[in-house]
């Protein structure tokens, strides 16, 4: 005997058919063990209970169904079966509370027209309304009440509010879903993404990031658009990279073009290098851009507070780097027997000591860099730094009581 026909009410629209290996389940467990749930009419349509029906009409066999009885609102029946029957992910009920959602807020605009044209009411003089004869209650007292009533009967609240609890997810959740179902509209990459978080291979919380990703992207300039997009930066990376380049496109000008040119990559560290680079005086600033020299190398050259003696200090570092080059080429040139391996030496002029002795500064800054003696072999350099050791010892001795050492440092 095959089952009756019966049309499905508009309101069990709301959870999707069951589709695939899950039917074909639910078809061979009616086979082996009959309907064990009656499904529930609303109307003489099927509320509850549309895969069992289809899955019967396969079998051909009778839908046990019955009247629907309860006392709660056949929507709120519905949910409540449904989401402890099915397991759901986060998507899945934000799309059924979105459904809920647009519903709701129609109702919504019905309640705060229906609560406006009573409210306006209030403010007509006592004996002028029609509500007035009703009961034997003062006139604001009447409205009052007759606007509670609307509430009772149509509900209060922010709608998101209402229906993110019946579908067990919060109301920031159903927000997201709401602005997120909205971009998918135009934009085929969040609505795939979209798709992708109903299937559970994502979540609301990933499609949203990327929603406000293209949304920060949308309204940058130009530049910083192609650079982004080019990228493909995070929504971190964007804010960090639009924040530093309110910090320097004042002071150092010079750092944005650096940080839009194709070869510059953006990360968190080079953010952050470029803008300890653009507390820097602008001549220092400027020879990093032309990467002649490091930014560890930039903030002792900005120790120096004149632009002179930062000028002379770059000199002599583009100097080294290029002795050492210039080593690295005669090694190589050694290595393919170009040329004879050279050794060099270094004295000490002991009239230059003698003359310094004479002086008698009161203060002798040393400070000796590494970098000057990179060119030579390592016994050369270790020749040298014994002398200066010796320098210094005697020079502290001599002149102690004439003359203090402000800083000895090998770097």
């Amino acid at each position: 005997m095959s089952t009756k026909t019966y049309l499905f009410h508009e309101r069990s629209s709301i959870f999707p058919l069951i589709e695939g290996e899950d039917f074909e389940a639910l078809v061979e467990d009616i086979r082996k063990f009959g309907q064990l749930d009656e499904g529930v009419l609303f109307k003489g349509k099927i509320l509850d209970g549309r895969n069992r029906y289809r899955a019967c009409k396969i079998l051909k066999i009778p839908f046990k169904c019955k009247e629907y009885s309860e006392k709660m609102d056949p929507l709120d029946y519905i949910i409540s079966q449904n989401l402890h029957r099915r397991h759901l992910n986060i998507a899945q009920r934000s799309e059924i509370g979105l459904l809920l959602l647009e519903e709701e807020e129609k109702k919504a605009k019905e309640r705060q027209s229906k609560i406006a044209k009573i409210q306006a009411e209030m403010h007509r003089p006592e004996g002028s309304t029609k509500f007035e004869e009703i009961s034997g209650k003062g006139h604001k007292d009447l409205l009052s009440q007759k606007i509670s009533e609307i509430k009772k009967e149509m509900g209060e609240g922010r709608s998101r509010e209402i229906i993110a609890p019946k579908v067990r997810i919060s109301d920031r959740t159903l927000q997201k879903a709401k602005k997120i179902k909205k971009v998918a509209e135009k934009d085929p990459e969040i609505k795939e993404e979209w798709n992708r978080a109903l299937k559970g291979d994502s979540t609301v919380g990933a499609v949203y990031k990327k929603v406000q990703d293209k949304e920060i992207i949308e309204k940058l300039p130009e530049d910083l658009k192609e650079k982004v997009t080019k990228e493909e930066l995070g929504s971190k990376e964007i804010r960090k990279l639009v924040k530093t380049i309110k910090e320097i496109e004042e002071t150092a000008p010079e750092l944005k073009e650096e940080l839009l040119k194709p070869e510059t990559k953006i990360t968190e560290e080079k953010l952050e290098e470029i803008i300890e680079v653009a507390k820097l005086p602008k001549d220092v600033r400027t020879e990093v851009v032309k990467r002649e020299i490091s930014i560890d190398e930039a903030k002792e050259v900005a120790e120096f507070p004149k632009e002179e003696q930062r000028k002379e200090i770059v000199k002599q570092i583009k100097q080294t780097k290029q002795a050492g080059k210039k080593l690295i080429e005669q090694k190589k040139d050694i290595v393919k027997g170009k040329r004879p391996a050279l050794v060099k030496k270094i004295d000490l002029d002991m009239k230059f000591i003698n003359a310094w002795k004479n002086t008698k500064l009161m203060d002798i800054p040393i400070k000796i860099r590494k970098g000057f003696l990179e060119s030579y072999s390592e016994t050369t350099r270790q020749e040298c730094y014994k002398i200066v050791r010796s320098v210094v010892n005697y020079l502290i001795k001599e002149f102690s009581d004439e003359v203090k050492i402000i800083e000895t440092k090998f770097i």
